[in-house]
């Protein structure tokens, strides 16, 4: 009977000082957490808005359309050119009109015999005119609307953008939250279940009842084991995507410190309600482009008309220079261009199948907005409730632990307690995940900008 309860206390002794083992060790690792280097969800997005390829890309984008609406912007002004021309020919006809145009035609110069067969020679002509439409039917003016407007849908389209980075930026880093939080629940909890397998002593296979209890142990340990193998798999994963957009190095920690408070973070307000996301309005604006364009196109069947002033300067080795000049009003009527029938047809058949996507999107995103934030509203829920589930779990394993050092539970009631334990670990996780994944998604269907 002696001999029982001194192996008690011993037991209760050697199971109290690996435990304080163990909250030392984790509080340690809390204490080497700290010394490195935190960053905000800010600073990290920072650094990915100036590396990020896509964004790049949506903003070359930009500047391109910028050049494009500004070019546009300048159709009504009057188009000059200037022409050069040098040729040494015989030509009857070509020599002829040069002639005239140099003023160097004589009378040797209208007999037959010269005039069907000249002599070559060389003749240099240089013309420097400007023409201006007065009345184009609207096309210009059309494509110029239709190119500011594509530049306010490039506009929504790089804000759209940055918001599917700064999602993307968001959800890495509520990951790697959950993801840090998750290993510290269950580090400390594969340490106590270590210390108890260490001092078992009656699991020995002639006794089926501690056996099985050891074995229950184990197969805990096990599987506690290789969840914390996993999470370690996805911290790299993220390090490793993180480095990928940004520069940072593997081993940087979250300034938060719980997916409550990353939550708040993140849930920005639309600027007003029930307007449209940046990606539907980028949509909007290209259905409306198309109807621009497409009045452009009706436009082409109209007749053109302008003015032009020409002054041309001749010069012939043979003879002094001349010049001369033409100025007038010219009339152009596109009135019959078969392979362009139907292309208006076909604009706005694009135009409309454009508004009615943007229309199909903004319905969609409304709904999985709406349900996305139900959803959020009962994880969050799910997730504190988890929490205290958690604390009153842990004390249950203090008071089971005593029980089973006092005799009054066997090994496999132990087990059981820390097994809920491990379940509510991971059922917080999952929570915490699909809460990231429900606010994460809704960041791209609000009216709001990236940071």
């Amino acid at each position: 009977m002696n001999t029982v309860i001194i192996k008690g206390l011993i037991f209760i002794f050697g199971t109290g000082l690996i435990s304080l083992s163990a909250k030392a060790q984790v509080a340690a690792e809390k204490t080497k957490g700290t010394q490195q280097k935190s960053y905000s969800l800010d600073s990290l997005w920072g650094q990915v808005k100036q590396k990020s390829d896509q964004l790049l890309k949506s903003k070359q984008e930009l500047i391109s359309q910028e050049i494009a609406s500004d070019r546009a912007s300048r159709h009504w002004f009057p188009r000059g050119y200037l022409g050069l021309q040098s040729y040494y020919t015989n030509d009857p006809g070509t020599i002829l009109f040069s002639k005239l145009g140099e003023r160097n035609l004589t009378g040797l110069d209208m007999s037959t015999t010269v005039m069907n067969y000249p002599e070559a020679s060389r003749h240099d002509r240089v013309t420097l005119g400007a023409e201006w439409l007065i009345f184009e039917g609207g096309a210009k003016r059309s494509v110029s609307k239709a190119e500011d407007i594509l530049f306010e849908s490039k506009q929504a389209a790089l804000t759209a953008a940055e918001l599917s980075e700064y999602a993307k930026t968001s959800g890495l880093y509520g990951g790697l939250i959950a993801l840090i939080r998750q290993e510290e629940a269950l580090r400390p909890l594969a340490e106590l279940v270590k210390s108890t397998m260490d001092r078992y002593h009656i699991g020995q296979e002639s006794n089926p009842l501690g056996h099985s209890g050891l074995l229950g142990l184990k197969n805990l340990a096990h599987r506690i084991q290789g969840e914390l193998i996993m999470i370690k798999a996805k911290e790299e994963a993220i390090y490793t995507h993180v480095t990928s957009m940004t520069n940072l190095p593997s081993g940087w920690t979250p300034n938060e410190k719980d997916i409550p408070s990353f939550f708040k973070l993140i849930d920005h307000k639309p600027k007003t309600e029930n307007s449209f996301s940046p990606s539907v309005l980028a949509q909007n604006k290209a259905a409306q482009g198309l109807s621009y364009f497409a009045d452009a196109e009706a436009a082409r069947y109209l007749p053109q008309v302008g003015v032009f002033a020409e002054s041309n300067l001749y010069n012939n080795p043979e003879a002094t220079m001349s010049d001369s000049y033409n100025v007038g009003v010219f009339v152009k009527w596109n009135w019959l261009d078969i392979p362009s029938w139907g292309a208006i047809k076909q604009i706005r058949s694009q135009s409309y199948a454009m508004n009615y996507q943007a229309q199909a999107a903004q319905k969609n995103q409304a709904a999985v907005e709406k349900q996305n934030n139900e959803i959020s509203k009962a994880l969050l829920e799910q997730v504190k409730m988890a929490e205290q589930s958690l604390l009153w779990l842990e004390k249950q394993s203090l008071i089971a632990k005593k029980l089973f050092s006092n005799g009054l539970i066997n090994a496999l009631q132990l087990t059981e307690v820390y097994a809920r334990r491990v379940d509510i670990i991971d059922a917080k996780y999952q929570m915490e995940e699909a809460l990231i994944k429900a606010s994460v998604e809704n960041l791209n269907y609000k009216n709001i900008t990236a940071p």
